[in-house]
């Protein structure tokens, strides 16, 4: 691993057993087994040998060097790859191998820059697969990256906007095109519209959370929903109140509003079909 991470010894990987391990080694060598898990780490560390714990400590763990803390603060783009985000960089494609590979030549202080600019790039290939291919996931959780990625800077309005794009093509296409696919088929109008109503979930949460930091409450969120939906040029099978009202009903827990507004609109997907 180029010097930049070696394995842990046996005293270094205590702090990752549990508190009944920890307590069981204490046991065997005689010391004293209550306290907090700190102290007794401590007083196993002080008291027995490497060699003699390495026999009970087995499992061992990747520890940065002095050499790996220099390439990251040489590399801080792989800081912010390997932080704590909202999203997930690993399920929009870029694993760290293909993400490091945006950086090669580039400067640190445009981090977000340079992947804003792929996330870019990204939206218009997956727009164009959903449209060919009539599968829309990539598509809709890039949306939902890009809203949370906005977020995390406090721009609060465009990452309320980026939102409800992910949510007009996740109920719309993403969730909507699997479940009426095979309707003309089945003519099993409860499977369709149960596809329909689970693959369209959203995280009532998330979508709360940023709706709260512009300071909108739930008339104004409807409102917002229903204005940013009926500007989108790709309709589906929601229309914008209907899709403004599921979005709703989930968000205020009413599930017999939810299956009521699915059976509506997969009923008049199946008469358009006719």
């Amino acid at each position: 691993l180029k010097g930049y991470l070696r394995p842990s010894t046996a005293t270094e990987s205590l702090i990752y057993l549990k508190a009944t391990e920890l307590k069981d080694i204490a046991t065997q060598f005689g010391l004293k087994a209550s306290g907090k898990k700190e102290d007794i780490c401590n007083r196993i560390a002080t008291n027995v040998s490497e060699d003699a714990l390495s026999r009970f400590v087995l499992i061992r763990y990747w520890i940065i060097t002095e050499a790996g803390k220099n390439r990251l603060n040489e590399n801080q783009y792989i800081c912010f790859y390997l932080e704590n985000h909202a999203y997930s960089l690993d399920l929009v494609g870029l694993d760290l191998n293909s993400y490091c590979r945006l950086f090669t030549g580039q400067k640190n202080g445009r981090i977000r820059d340079i992947l804003w600019g792929e996330f870019n790039r990204r939206s218009g290939e997956y727009y164009r697969q959903g449209m060919l291919q009539g599968k829309f996931d990539d598509y809709c959780y890039l949306l939902k990256t890009m809203a949370l990625f906005l977020e995390e800077e406090k721009r609060h309005i465009d990452a309320l906007a980026l939102y409800m794009r992910y949510l007009h093509y996740l109920a719309n296409f993403s969730a909507a095109l699997p479940a009426i696919r095979n309707l003309p088929i089945t003519k099993n109008y409860e499977l369709a519209s149960n596809m329909l109503r689970y693959n369209s979930r959203i995280d009532v949460n998330e979508l709360l959370e940023i709706s709260n930091e512009c300071g909108f409450d739930s008339s104004s969120l409807y409102s917002y929903m229903q204005n940013t939906f009926s500007k989108e040029t790709d309709t589906g099978l929601f229309s914008p109140i209907e899709l403004s009202d599921y979005i709703m009903c989930q968000i205020n827990g009413d599930e017999e509003g939810v299956k009521w507004l699915c059976n509506t609109v997969i009923r008049a997907a199946e008469r358009k079909m006719r």
